[in-house]
């Protein structure tokens, strides 16, 4: 059982590297671990993640007590382990079930990656579970532990392709440099769906996506796609609220668990992660930009109309928004779609022309933004039951 001192240092820990916000800790705690941080940070410190290849295993076999139980374990082993090698080592609970993270550093003549393999593996034989470990670049400022571990953090996840092993910073670059030559379909089609909130768009390219990753030949080139479309998407998650990250970095976890499912139930799973992330995407800038993008609309409508080249693309390029998204968010606003505005803005107009000027009918067709006199006529005449000359007629004669 851990003491209130080493679970406090733990959270000490979590502090320094950026998870949690400042708090109240004791003067001992504070000053034993500064101390030792500044130690062995001039020999070269590295901060770990380490994760349970089978999370799910791992949640639905044991209570959470138990699980409690198994990381108090695994972190004060792993501060053993680190010390018999002459080495420092501290370990502390992720928030929200994100696994375990920890510092450690050993005198400069020895080999840290091996040492820090070696200890995973005794880690993992320990416990029982598969267990794997990245591992950041070695850093030798305090400041640098927040950086370190959003490496470490974020590289964890390539243990995709090596289950029960320690991921170091050279394996990430050389997969990296691997997924600048990989070419698949349906990856942007996903992301832009995505983007849009599209559903049937995000069907449609997961289809196209696991049509082309199936046919590869060998099965690593298909977990490299697979995985950099999910490495892809994770950018995304960052743009959400915080409040929701947790829960779609938790769906995104799991995904990368289930590589090797069969692909209909890798496929529905995806589709659920990527509407969630489209739904958590598009409450975000809705909620944002309401009041903004709609009047940024209205204006780039109203000084537009009159262009015939006015269309949903050119407003979303111009405002930078995807067609889909935009015309959604317009419809969700104002219930009308974008293009039924814009040709009521033009119809409308049209009859203020008719009735203030007296310009010919082709002149007001040309200057609202119509591109055909004889279809504007029979738009007209549907929708006012009278033709443009007889509504200009009746419009001069109730003028005084």
């Amino acid at each position: 059982m851990e003491s209130h001192t080493e679970l406090e240092s733990a959270q000490y820990l979590l502090y320094r590297l950026g998870v949690f916000a400042p708090r109240d800790f004791s003067f001992a705690v504070t000053e034993k671990l500064d101390r030792d941080l500044d130690q062995w940070l001039i020999c070269g410190l590295r901060v770990l993640v380490y994760r349970f290849d089978d999370t799910i295993h791992f949640v639905e076999n044991y209570p959470p007590r138990e699980q409690w139980a198994i990381k108090s374990a695994l972190r004060q082993e792993f501060s053993a382990l680190c010390q018999a090698q002459h080495g420092f080592g501290l370990a502390a609970d992720l928030p929200n079930g994100q696994g375990v993270t920890a510092v450690a550093a050993f005198p400069p003549n020895q080999n840290s990656e091996q040492l820090l393999d070696e200890i995973r593996e005794a880690l993992s034989r320990n416990c029982g579970l598969s267990l794997s470990c990245s591992i950041s670049d070695i850093i030798h400022q305090v400041s640098e532990l927040p950086t370190a571990f959003h490496e470490a953090n974020h590289n964890c996840r390539y243990r995709l392709f090596y289950a029960n092993s320690t991921i170091t910073p050279n394996f990430v670059s050389s997969i990296r440099s691997q997924r600048t030559n990989l070419s698949y379909a349906g990856a942007e089609e996903i992301l832009q769906a995505v983007k849009a909130c599209s559903y049937p768009d995000i069907s449609r390219g997961i289809n196209h996506f696991f049509a082309d990753i199936t046919q590869r030949a060998t099965l690593s080139s298909y977990k490299l796609a697979y995985f950099d479309i999910l490495s892809r998407l994770n950018k995304l998650v960052s743009e959400c609220p915080r409040a929701e990250q947790t829960r779609l970095i938790n769906m995104l976890d799991v995904l990368y668990e289930k590589c090797y499912e069969d692909i209909s139930h890798l496929q529905n799973d995806l589709y659920q992660f990527c509407t969630a992330l489209a739904d958590t995407t598009f409450a975000h800038r809705s909620s944002q930009l309401s009041g903004d993008l709609l009047s940024k609309i209205y204006s780039y409508v109203d000084s537009n109309y009159a262009s015939p080249l006015l269309s949903l693309s050119s407003i979303a390029e111009n405002l930078a928004f995807s067609p889909s998204y935009l015309t959604r968010y317009f419809k969700e606003k104002t219930g009308v779609s974008l293009m039924q505005y814009i040709d009521r803005r033009r119809f409308e107009e049209s009859k203020h022309l008719l009735a203030a000027t007296n310009l010919p009918i082709k002149a007001i067709v040309e200057r609202v933004g119509y591109t055909d006199e004889a279809n504007f006529s029979r738009k007209f005449k549907k929708h006012e039951g009278i033709t443009p000359t007889q509504y200009r007629t009746m419009q001069k004669q109730k003028k005084p």
